[in-house]
């Protein structure tokens, strides 16, 4: 392998590494200035219960193609065994 690809991904890597994870550091330090208005907030907390469904739905359908997917790879025939 070529040095220079090699040192170019590291690089990449790293910098990439430190950008995503200053961005939810910064995201901290502006929500401790949010946290008083948050606290006098009124309204409801948790999502309806159309929201809620939909999301079960959601959730449901995607295990059901990852176990299709597993099952058309033949991941799971030790499993089974």
């Amino acid at each position: 392998m070529d040095a220079r690809v090699l040192a170019f991904t590291v690089g990449i890597s790293l910098l990439a590494a430190v950008v995503f994870g200053l961005a939810p550091a910064l995201k901290g330090l502006e929500r401790r200035r949010c946290t008083p208005s948050l606290k006098n907030a009124t309204g409801k907390a948790s999502a309806g219960n159309r929201q809620s469904r939909l999301r079960s739905v959601l959730v449901i359908g995607e295990v059901a193609l990852a176990r299709r997917a597993a099952d058309r790879d033949g991941t799971d025939d030790q499993r089974r065994r």
